[in-house]
């Protein structure tokens, strides 16, 4: 796991405790306590990111996003860049591949959140886990995990933007 020094971090009280997060070892969908991914070079199934969160004011929610390896930097994954996330969040939020509500808990059990990876296209990609509390705080990055796709039958790659103009 990589430090990423809490790359966004947001409050409204400069004297506040910030959200502690921390993302587990990636987990095979379905599988058991042990039933870990091995291989973080060539992911191509669904998996669960195990995800942990603790807050003195209690977590409220847990977001977990995609960043996408573009000419050697991370960079949002947004849809239409990336075939595996079909939509933006209503907050405008749109690398997202999933939040989980954690009513106010001060020290959460892990929470998994789902991810079907043979829909996505191939590449390097990097996870972010962030979490929000009952006061207003958020953090995001200090653990990250970086993995590579490789599904036997990609989807195809997005239209280029020139090639949507073609169609109209």
């Amino acid at each position: 796991f990589v430090n990423n020094n809490a790359a966004d971090v947001k409050t409204g009280n400069q004297e506040a405790t910030l959200p502690n997060i921390t993302i587990d070892q990636l987990k095979k969908f379905g599988g058991g306590e042990g039933d870990v991914v091995k291989d973080y070079n060539a992911v191509n199934h669904k998996i669960n990111i195990p995800v942990k969160a603790s807050s003195a004011k209690g977590i409220t929610k847990i977001y977990v996003l995609l960043y996408r390896k573009d000419q050697g930097i991370y960079k949002p994954a947004y849809p239409s860049t990336v075939n595996c996330l079909a939509k933006c969040a209503s907050d405008g939020v749109c690398n997202l591949i999933g939040t989980v509500d954690v009513n106010q808990e001060i020290y959460p059990s892990e929470k998994l959140i789902p991810w079907d990876t043979s829909l996505c296209d191939n590449g390097d990609y990097r996870i972010i886990a962030k979490a929000e509390d009952n006061g207003g705080n958020s953090k995001s990055g200090d653990y990250q995990i970086d993995i590579t796709l490789f599904n036997p039958n990609p989807p195809p790659p997005p239209p280029s933007p020139t090639e949507l103009l073609n169609l109209v």
